[in-house]
C-alpha cells in the first residue's frame, strides 16, 4: 500500500515538474553550482518526457555521466537502476562504432618504457570543451599516484607542434645510446 502511495505522490511530483515554468526553474537553478544545475535539468527532461527513451540529454550531462561509469560502473549502475538520477543506458552510449581513439599514455623522461593510462573510442573528433575535461581528469589521477607531469603531449593538432617537438627530440636522445645522460632531474627541467 504504502508503496503505491508513493508511486503516485512521486508522479504526481513530476506532473508538477513538468509543468512548471521553466524561466522560475532556471532562476532557482542557477544559484546552484554547475555540475548540480546539470543534475536538476536533466531530471526536469525527464520528468517532461512521456517515454524514457525519447530523453534528450546534453552533451556535458552525457560527459559527467560517462566520467561517472568510468569511475566505478556499479555507482553508476546502482544510481540507474534505482532512478536516484537520470541517466543514459550504456547501451545508448554505444550505438555507434567508433572511428576516432584517444589514447592517454604516461612516458618518462629518463625511461624507455610507456604506460597506457586510457583510451577512448568515439564517432567523431573530441570537442575541445570534452578533451580539456579529460586531460584534467588524467592529470590529478596521475598525480595522485605519485607520478609528477611535467608536460602535455598530444600528436593532432597544430597547437602541439611544440610539445611535440620537445617529445620527438627526447625520443631521439633516449633512442641513440651516445646522448645517455643529457636529460637532468624533472626538478630542474620544465617545458
Amino acid at each position: 500500500m504504502q508503496i503505491i502511495r508513493l508511486k503516485k505522490k512521486v508522479e504526481c511530483i513530476r506532473k508538477k515538474c513538468a509543468q512548471a515554468n521553466t524561466q522560475a526553474v532556471e532562476d532557482v537553478i542557477s544559484k546552484l553550482p554547475i555540475n548540480q544545475q546539470l543534475s536538476v535539468q536533466a531530471c526536469l527532461t525527464t520528468s517532461k518526457a512521456k517515454n524514457s527513451k525519447g530523453i534528450r540529454y546534453t552533451t556535458q550531462w552525457v560527459y559527467e555521466c560517462l566520467l561517472l561509469r568510468i569511475k566505478s560502473k556499479k555507482t553508476y549502475n546502482h544510481l540507474r537502476n534505482h532512478n536516484i538520477l537520470t541517466l543514459p543506458t550504456p547501451k545508448h552510449q554505444a550505438r555507434k562504432k567508433g572511428d576516432h581513439a584517444l589514447v592517454f599514455m604516461f612516458q618518462p623522461f629518463k625511461g624507455k618504457w610507456v604506460q597506457t593510462l586510457g583510451y577512448f573510442l568515439n564517432y567523431g573528433s573530441v570537442s575541445g570543451v570534452v578533451l580539456h575535461q579529460l586531460v584534467m581528469e588524467c592529470i590529478i589521477l596521475v598525480e595522485k599516484s605519485n607520478l609528477k607531469v611535467d608536460g602535455v603531449t598530444s600528436d593532432g593538432a597544430s597547437w602541439s607542434d611544440f610539445s611535440h617537438l620537445m617529445k620527438c627530440l627526447r625520443n631521439f636522445f633516449t633512442k641513440h645510446n651516445q646522448y645517455d645522460g643529457i636529460w637532468v632531474s624533472s626538478k630542474s627541467l620544465s617545458l
